[in-house]
């Protein structure tokens, strides 16, 4: 498959990431293998001198957080993790909203990202399945780990402060996987604001990714695939879901605030820490639950 994707992309490919790590002329990498594999390619990398930006979630515990961190910190290298939520033009606009005072001091909020399923989209068939997303060995968890991090780090930056307490339930009773199939969980932020969210990975077929942030002065509805509205005296849209590029976007802008931190010396949109704050929400809730 490397080989494949290299001529048809006109890239290099290595079958060993120690001899990739020691070309001189790469920078960057880009690390999206099972989450177990992260903190150890990360040390990896940076001790190669290389920059790193990983997917979420970060790593599946908070000493692998620990140990990305320090060894970036170490080598004078940069940490992102690519939460790509924060990136969508939609999450974006929410954002501005509530800096800009529209809904006045936020109360409440829900989030949910349902649908997909552990395989391709539609199939309950175990053939079908991605075996890693369901082992918790090389996952660190199902779908908390998996899309519940996406929520748990946007509610973060929406609401601009720290969980500081979880009350959870999982399951995982319509696969028998290893791992949570779906869960729900109530979160009390250390300003007060408190929050819902649901997630599900044991429907097939159709999802939704929708929040609703409640404040004094309105409220905001974010439908990451249709529109954002905002409610005061009327609805208003604000926003419309572009199915043409708005995903490519998405990942475009993540792209762009990594090189971008490199290129001016600055600390990434999402550094370790943040990525590790998003980690110790999910072991709560595994915790809770």
């Amino acid at each position: 498959r490397a080989k494949v994707l290299a001529q048809k992309f006109g890239a290099k490919y290595y079958l060993s990431l120690e001899k990739m790590l020691s070309q001189p002329n790469i920078d960057a990498t880009v690390i999206c293998t099972p989450h177990a594999f992260h903190a150890e390619q990360c040390v990896l990398a940076a001790e190669a001198g290389k920059h790193v930006l990983v997917e979420k979630p970060m790593a599946t515990s908070l000493e692998d957080c620990d140990r990305m961190i320090e060894a970036c910190r170490r080598s004078n290298v940069k940490l992102m993790v690519a939460h790509s939520h924060r990136f969508w033009p939609g999450n974006v606009k929410a954002k501005q909203l509530i800096e800009k005072g529209e809904v006045g001091r936020l109360l409440t909020a829900y989030d949910s990202v349902v649908g997909g399923g552990f395989g391709p989209v539609g199939s309950r068939d175990p053939k079908d399945r991605f075996s890693w997303m369901q082992s918790r060995k090389l996952g660190g968890g199902g779908a908390v780990m998996f899309n519940g991090s996406h929520i748990i780090d946007r509610l973060r930056w929406w609401i601009g402060s720290e969980v500081k307490k979880v009350l959870a339930k999982v399951g995982n009773e319509v696969y028998g996987s290893e791992v949570e199939e779906y869960g729900s969980a109530f979160l009390l932020f250390e300003n007060g604001v408190s929050a819902t969210m649901t997630v599900s990975m044991a429907t097939p077929g159709a999802g939704y990714c929708i929040a609703e942030l409640i404040g004094t002065d309105g409220l905001i509805e974010v439908k990451t695939y249709e529109n954002v509205r905002l409610g005061k005296k009327n609805w208003e849209t604000v926003h419309v879901f572009n199915p043409e590029n708005e995903r490519n976007l998405t990942f475009m802008a993540e792209a762009k605030e990594f090189v971008t931190s490199i290129l001016e010396d600055r600390r990434p949109l999402i550094t370790g820490e943040e990525g590790k704050a998003n980690v110790e929400v999910v072991l709560a809730i595994y915790k809770s639950s």
